[in-house]
Formats: C-alpha cells, structure tokens, sequence
C-alpha cells in the first residue's frame, strides 16, 4: 500500500542505526516513525504494548540516530535528541516523576540558553568584522539554523504499573506536563493508561505480532551472525517455507 511504502522510505537501514540482527518489522518502523515525530514536535507520546513490542527497542534506535554528536544523514535535519530514563515501579510515587520532569525542564534550558549564546557570539563576531562577508554576513535567524537545538526527552517505562495498585493516581501528576510541554515525554507500558491521560497524548497501541512480522523476524534469527539484515542474500525458497511453516505453528499454538 502507499503507506507502508511511505514507511518504508523514512524508516530504513539507511535512516536509521539499526543494530545487526534486527528486522525491520512494520511495529517496528510504526514505533520508530511516531517516536522520531513526537520528539522532534514535542508531542507527548505513549507506546502500550506486550512485552516484546520493540517498544524500548524502537526509542534506543531512534535516541543513537539523532544523537548530537554522530547522528544518521537523515537525522541531521532534525534536532539532536538528549535523553533522562526512569523506570516505574508499583511503588512509584507523583513525587519521584515530578522530580524527573523538573530536571529535564532544567537541562533543557541549559541547552537553550548555551545555544542561545552561541548563536548571540558568532552573530556579534559577525557585526565586529571588518570583512563581513567572511562571516557569511548572516542573520540570527540563519545562525540559529547552523546551531542544531538539542531536544530532552523524558523517558518513562513500565509507565503503567504506578496505577496498578487500586485506588492510586499516582499518574495524574502527569497533567500538566502533557497539557503544555516543556520537553518532549515517551512512556511505554504493557497496560492502558486511563482516559485522563491517553487524552492528553499520541497514544499507539501494539497488538499481537501478525504473521507477516513473524516471518521478518524469524528471517531476522536465520542469518549469518553478525551480519545486518540488509546486507545478507535473499532467502532461498527452502528458507522462506521453512519460516513460513514455524510462524504458522506459533500461530496456531499462541
């Protein structure tokens, strides 16, 4: 279809740094795509899936694709990506999150504020040049286009299991910081949020695995170690029955 060939041009080997042994599942590409969107807009983002989702896998690949120093070709037109992780307990309390989102609003106005400068200098070393033109004679707005901006992203898994112990709200502290977002935010969890908050986010629900990514994955598991997925030869037609008759097994067993 054209939207799994859009997909498929945006999220890729090429693209994206994905590890050797990995295939490129269409949950994978679809949990890569929205989290690559939701941190370059800011946009709340939460992943709920069964453990095995390639949700925390599909957040790492982006993270080490947009890194400031080394990030892909095609994530250089993006902002570089500076990442806070918490993982939730049962026992996690409003507290605890409020205090990992104060220290991601403070770094990322660390951030700002020395891209801010940086720009501000080179503006100025600009203006007290005798020849200009060395300095290519830009304006602030075009220096800040050359000084990429660095985007914190709080990262909160197993999300879900605050709220499982009855009569706890612990992820209403949440609220605020969805409403209007200071930095970007991706929760993943095995389990629902409630309404209040799947209302206030990009919320993307993994189902169970079709067969169709099984067979990408099983593909995945049969080559050569050490070689990335893309770089190995087509799968002889003995292979692709072979895979094909284990998926339909799983299936029918699951």
């Amino acid at each position: 279809t054209r939207r799994s060939s859009d997909l498929d041009d945006v999220v890729s080997y090429e693209n994206f740094k994905i590890p050797k042994g990995v295939g490129l599942t269409s949950a994978l590409k679809e949990n890569i795509f929205c989290t690559l969107a939701c941190i370059e807009r800011q946009i709340p983002l939460g992943i709920i899936g069964e453990p095995g989702s390639s949700k925390s896998l599909s957040y790492h690949i982006v993270c080490d694709s947009m890194v400031e120093n080394d990030p892909t070709e095609f994530c250089k037109m993006f902002s570089a990506v500076d990442s806070l992780f918490f993982s939730c307990s049962e026992d996690t309390t409003p507290g605890q999150i409020e205090q990992w989102f104060m220290k991601a609003e403070a770094r990322q106005k660390r951030h700002d504020n020395r891209r801010k400068d940086a720009i501000t200098a080179q503006w100025k070393q600009q203006e007290l040049a005798s020849d200009s033109s060395a300095h290519n004679g830009l304006s602030t707005d075009e220096w800040a286009k050359k000084f990429k901006r660095v985007i914190v992203t709080l990262f909160i898994d197993e999300a879900g299991l605050p709220s499982r112990k009855k009569n706890r709200m612990v992820m209403k502290v949440l609220h605020p910081h969805l409403d209007d977002p200071k930095v970007s935010f991706v929760a993943l969890s095995n389990h629902w949020f409630d309404a209040a908050n799947t209302n206030r986010m990009l919320t993307l629900y993994r189902s169970h695995t079709d067969n169709r990514d099984l067979n990408v994955l099983a593909m995945a598991c049969l080559q050569k170690r050490g070689a990335r997925f893309d770089e190995e030869p087509d799968p002889t037609r003995r292979e692709k029955e072979f895979v094909q008759h284990v998926c339909d097994a799983y299936d029918a067993v699951k």
